[in-house]
């Protein structure tokens, strides 16, 4: 899952052909726990893992930005990607679980490089728009994977389908 913000902006002068813009995006790759249980004492425990990728970019879009029902829009981003790793071991106390006792074992994060080019269209009634499209983003100098074998694995390149809701001003 994961969620993202961005604003576009297009002067008059360019006849809202052309738009600058930013955003950041946030993706949830794996959210996940294991439980675990000691062979001789069933003692349980629970590791609860976390990987997280975070963007922040900036660029610009060219398509109708003005009025209209129907805007397909191509766009290229130049961005910094923040690729995170965090693991929690827990012994849970089923009585009460303010004493449970919890362990971090380490959060890692990397930053590097990347750009997108995204291809999409939205569809306008009056101020408000639906949009939708497919994006290839691409990262630099990618973290070599980190974690242990269960954690996903970090593509430097690859496809995302987005869907959106968003507001004109003016």
């Amino acid at each position: 899952w994961g969620v993202g913000l961005s604003f576009y902006g297009s002067p008059d002068v360019l006849m809202h052909g052309l738009a600058f813009g930013a955003g950041c995006e946030f993706v949830n790759l794996m959210s996940q726990t294991t439980v675990l249980y000691d062979p001789d004492t069933l003692l349980r425990t629970e590791q609860e893992t976390s990987q997280d990728f975070f963007r922040i970019y900036l660029g610009l879009e060219i398509g109708p930005h003005g009025h209209g029902f129907f805007r397909p829009f191509a766009g290229a981003n130049i961005a910094v990607h923040f690729y995170r790793i965090g693991t929690l071991l827990t012994i849970p106390d089923d009585i009460d679980p303010s004493r449970s006792i919890v362990q971090d074992l380490g959060n890692e994060t990397n930053t590097t490089f990347g750009y997108d080019f995204t291809v999409g269209a939205d569809l306008q009634v009056k101020r408000y728009f639906i949009e939708s499209g497919v994006r290839f983003i691409k990262s630099f100098n990618l973290p070599q994977q980190f974690g242990d074998a269960a954690a996903v694995t970090i593509h430097p390149g690859y496809f995302q389908i987005f869907i959106g809701l968003g507001g004109t001003v003016w």
